[in-house]
């Protein structure tokens, strides 16, 4: 037995194997967040400057893949309730700034 315990020494604590997995599911999708909303707005500004569909395009993709690591990052972490509409106010908010900033520098550059 030794000072150990019976099972002797437990390397994946109180969470288990299975929520050790959605713990870094979590952890992979919020990193994913960032980086397809940063490449959202990055595609929909040089897409607006340069006048490029395709760019355009590109950012559309970008946020709907950051739909998708939303998606991911909600149910891996079983948010519900008010942690949901979270969510969706995070994805509007995601969808919008880009566009807002836009109007702001147009705005300021006249």
């Amino acid at each position: 037995m030794g000072a150990l315990g019976p099972e002797g020494l437990n390397v994946m604590g109180p969470m288990g194997p299975e929520g050790l997995d959605a713990f870094l599911l979590a952890i992979i999708a919020g990193a994913l967040v960032v980086v397809f909303g940063a490449v959202y707005a990055a595609c929909f500004a040089f897409g607006r400057l340069f006048g490029s569909p395709s760019l355009m395009l590109v950012a559309y993709g970008c946020f709907a893949l950051l739909v998708g690591a939303v998606y991911v990052l909600a149910t891996s972490l079983h948010l519900d309730g008010i942690w949901n509409v979270l969510m969706v106010l995070l994805l509007i908010a995601y969808f919008l700034a880009p566009r807002m900033i836009w109007r702001l520098t147009e705005a300021t550059h006249e």
